[in-house]
């Protein structure tokens, strides 16, 4: 019997991660390893083959990365052969930074609402959302403040979401 299973879950316990992040620090440990044992096995040699064929790649990245589509370089400065088209997105626009209150218009109502409305309330995820869906089944709200009825709602998950929410 393998020990793996055994020594990843009491990595995983000792760390206090979970498991897809242990496989992303597994991952990032084998790739410096590998390039450890490349440069100790002579990769410094800028002469090799080797190496001359990972700096051709890294400048054909960094030249992709220069004219991408958001049309900016990594200090922020528009690229002026994609400027004049109209291919330019900056990151804000692309990322909208805005916050999860931001993202609500007007109420959602408590009696009605489906489980991706829920969720978009401060401090609802997807467990509550189906709890509160399952509460509201075997007992109406009456009333806002009802909520705090639900598993896992108290009065300070209430006030961040009182002005989001309605019974109507």
């Amino acid at each position: 019997m393998s020990k793996l299973p055994f020594f990843k879950n009491r990595l995983q316990m000792l760390l206090g991660i979970t498991k897809g992040e242990l496989s992303f620090v597994l991952l990032i440990l084998g790739g410096l390893t590998v390039w450890t044992i490349h440069t100790a096995t002579g990769f410094k040699n800028e002469e090799s083959p080797l190496a001359e064929d990972v700096y051709r790649m890294l400048d054909s990245l960094a030249e992709a990365g220069r004219s991408t589509i958001t049309g900016i370089d990594a200090q922020g400065n528009a690229n002026a052969e994609l400027a004049a088209g109209d291919t330019i997105v900056t990151p804000e626009e692309f990322f909208p930074t805005a916050k999860r209150k931001e993202l609500l218009t007007g109420k959602i109502n408590l009696k009605t609402a489906v489980k991706s409305e829920l969720m978009r309330l401060p401090g609802i995820g997807e467990k509550t959302a189906e709890a509160i869906i399952e509460h509201r089944k075997a007992s109406p709200f009456k009333k806002p403040s009802d909520i705090m009825n639900v598993k896992g709602i108290g009065e300070k998950k209430f006030e961040k979401m009182r002005e989001f929410i309605e019974v109507k």
